[in-house]
């Protein structure tokens, strides 16, 4: 006989314990039934076939960019935001591949509400939501968990440095910059520093912990950030050949030759091989080492022709010594034949170079005559200030000021400096042991990973991080968009693939 309202809540009053869900507290068990019913329907979505899923979701996310970066009105842009967002909760790992691949666009962001915002930026904030979103989700579903339990489950030995690198960036806003500091359009140093660390220190950083929420428990899908990096610097390549080849189009030119930028702007052929280096090392190892004939293999293989083309055409001297080390890594790691094959090409690099009249912009030395001039300068700024620096982006403003008959960049075309000058010697330990943790882990995973796959992902994100500070001693290293972002995820991938399985489902599962 069904008992009537009344009689079921004396009951669950004489008796509150039988009447709580097991596993969960009051107040969860109140909110787990409603959400519950919301989030049937992302469920749903989730069992339908794999090809069909991608079609709407990057389908989608690229009509709602189209929206935003024309713009149409600040109305179609909130409800391009919007459509963003469901389409990020329905597929968190598609949502940061999308973010990935329109990472090279920073230099050139869309308008929205009277602020210019890089659609990398929106989306990463969009996936921030979307993965709260999916966290809530796991706590109401999953049985509870004691917070010893949880707090055992992080990845302490990566997550330490990073939390540490990011508490030295947030504390240099305070002890670094000077907010009475005045530029000559009176922005305020504050305010730059802001800027940099909002969009250099804290989107980047975002990738990390999103990874691992969004692929833990699919790691067969790791390489799918990859192949996000892989095809946006396909076709940025593409763009930086035609610009070369094309004479109608401006391009870069130095010491004779036409030097390729792409889309990151004129004068910024360095900048182009900076990007391009760090996804060539992964498309490099992934073309060579992947194990068979499968298909990723021969589209990285195809892929390494608009790269490796638009790369020689950056004509960036720095890039080809990094390029080197990394083929070098490959070599003492992987295998010995590939030490001859570097050889090899470098006799026909500069074969080619010489035959096509181009080797005067590669034995050129004013360009590092004046690089030895800005260091010796930069170093008079670290010993004023050595502990902790001069704060975030205001490197070019210090510098002109000190020296105003130099020339002056906002980098120092430098690594070490750059952490230095930034955030000061205690930045530079932080640096030191962010960048020492990731080799560590990224070695102990290729040395040790069951999967022939993993090893190879491991590899390639070595060689993109060995690239960079190759490259990074002649140009910038980190404090970019793109470059802090492309370190973040070859961060979050070699932690990901270190991970023992979750217990919890991905928040893209089916």
């Amino acid at each position: 006989m069904p008992h009537s309202e009344a009689t079921s809540k004396r009951y669950c009053t004489t008796n509150p314990k039988a009447c709580q869900t097991p596993g969960r507290t009051p107040v969860l068990a109140r909110l787990a039934a409603p959400w519950h019913g919301a989030w049937r329907q992302v469920e749903r979505f989730q069992a339908l076939p794999e090809r069909w899923q991608a079609l709407v979701v990057l389908g989608g996310i690229a009509l709602a960019l189209a929206v935003i970066y024309r713009p149409l009105g600040l109305p179609w842009a909130l409800a391009s935001i919007l459509l963003l967002g469901i389409l990020a909760v329905l597929r968190l790992d598609l949502a940061l591949c999308a973010a990935l691949f329109v990472l090279p666009l920073y230099a050139q962001p869309a308008a929205l509400a009277g602020r210019r915002f890089a659609l990398f930026e929106i989306l990463v904030l969009i996936g921030l939501a979307a993965g709260a979103l999916h966290t809530l989700h796991h706590t109401l579903a999953a049985p509870r968990r004691s917070l010893r339990t949880r707090w055992r489950e992080l990845p302490w030995t990566e997550l330490l440095p990073a939390l540490a690198f990011l508490a030295v960036c947030s504390g240099s806003l305070l002890w670094s910059t000077d907010p009475a500091y005045l530029t000559a359009d009176g922005t305020s140093l504050l305010h730059i520093s802001l800027r940099e660390y909002r969009v250099t220190i804290v989107e980047p950083f975002l990738l990390y912990p999103l990874l691992l929420l969004a692929f833990r428990g699919r790691r067969e899908r790791a390489w799918w950030p990859a192949d996000a990096l892989v095809l946006s610097a396909a076709l940025v390549g593409l763009g930086g050949i035609v610009q070369v080849l094309d004479p109608h189009l401006h391009a870069e030119v130095a010491d004779g030759v036409r030097r390729a930028s792409s889309v990151y702007g004129l004068f910024s052929a360095n900048t182009l091989a900076l990007f391009l280096g760090r996804v060539l090392a992964v498309a490099a190892a992934g073309a060579l080492f992947l194990p068979g004939a499968g298909r990723r293999r021969i589209l990285y293989a195809a892929a390494l022709l608009p790269i490796g083309a638009a790369f020689l055409l950056t004509y960036s001297r720095g890039g080809y010594v990094a390029l080197a080390l990394v083929l070098l890594t490959f070599g003492l790691l992987r295998s010995r034949l590939l030490l001859l094959a570097e050889v090899g090409l470098g006799a026909a690099a500069g074969l080619f170079f010489w035959l096509s009249g181009k080797l005067g912009r590669l034995l050129a030395l004013d360009t590092f005559g004046n690089r030895i001039v800005m260091w010796q300068n930069t170093w008079l700024l670290v010993r004023e200030r050595p502990l902790l620096g001069w704060g975030l982006d205001t490197y070019y403003h210090h510098y002109s000021r000190r020296f105003p008959g130099a020339e002056a960049y906002w980098n120092p075309n430098n690594g070490l400096l750059e952490f230095w000058t930034r955030i000061g010697l205690v930045g530079l330990a932080a640096a030191a042991w962010l960048y020492g943790a990731f080799f560590a882990g990224a070695l102990r995973l290729f040395r040790r990973a069951a999967e022939p796959a993993a090893r190879v992902l491991a590899l390639g994100l070595l060689g993109s991080v060995v690239y960079a500070l190759g490259h990074g001693l002649l140009d910038g290293l980190f404090f970019a968009p793109d470059w802090a972002a492309t370190f973040w995820t070859a961060y979050g991938l070699v932690a990901l693939l270190r991970l023992p399985l979750s217990p919890d489902p991905p928040p893209s599962a089916a």
